[in-house]
């Protein structure tokens, strides 16, 4: 039976164990932009085991790996401080 749920590393975890860590860990970045802001968080399920959101637009991007997303974030960050 496939996963439903993955740690940071993109490892199988159980359903269980990822109620408890998404208190602790979901939040990677959090930043203010001109008009709004930027959040980037685990989600924990597949595709896209992380998630850069731009409120109040609502646009996102999705990424496989903790290094992709922390990038993603910057990179939305600064697209949308111009």
């Amino acid at each position: 039976m496939p996963a439903d749920y993955f740690d940071r590393a993109g490892q199988p975890m159980p359903s269980s164990d990822a109620r408890y860590v998404w208190e602790l860990y979901r939040v990677l970045a959090n930043d203010d932009v001109p008009g709004g802001f930027v959040s980037t968080v685990w989600t924990g399920t597949r595709p896209g085991l992380f998630r850069s959101t731009h409120y109040p637009s609502r646009r996102v991007q999705r990424y496989e790996t903790e290094a992709e997303a922390l990038a993603g974030h910057q990179q939305m960050v600064e697209e949308e401080s111009k």
